[in-house]
């Protein structure tokens, strides 16, 4: 039987996966069907330290969610490489994309501070890529 290798770093993360239009869902085995988040889609790091972000373009937009550096409290020194969406969730408890849009594009470290109070976001986990 083959043994397993184990790799001491994770891998450069990949780009996101992304929906694919279709005239009809697909069926049948090996299909599984997800939630629209309305949110935006990130691959997230975590070295075992540390959480980065990087946009579906692969741009870092880590400093734009320091909120989502909790990581540890689930991960902890282990790394990983995960794909999910960072969401706004609104006060009716549903995904906001209207309110992310306050957070998506601010860079000034202070607005950004400001706007984790009004404007929280979580990351959800799509898949375990590495």
């Amino acid at each position: 039987m083959p043994r397993a290798t184990l790799i001491a770093s994770p891998p450069r993360p990949p780009a996101p996966m992304l929906a694919s239009p279709a005239k009809r869902p697909p069926g049948g085995p090996g299909w599984a069907y997800e939630f629209k988040w309305d949110g935006v889609r990130a691959i997230a790091r975590w070295d075992g330290r540390k959480l980065t972000l990087h946009s579906r373009l692969g741009n870092d937009v880590t400093p734009r969610y320091p909120e989502l550096q909790v990581a540890d409290a689930m991960l902890g020194d282990r790394t990983a490489i995960l794909d999910g969406e960072v969401i706004a969730v609104g006060p009716d408890g549903r995904p906001s994309f209207s309110l992310l849009q306050n957070r998506m594009h601010v860079a000034d470290a202070a607005r950004v501070r400001t706007l984790m109070r009004t404007v929280p976001c979580v990351y959800m986990i799509f898949d375990v890529l590495w």
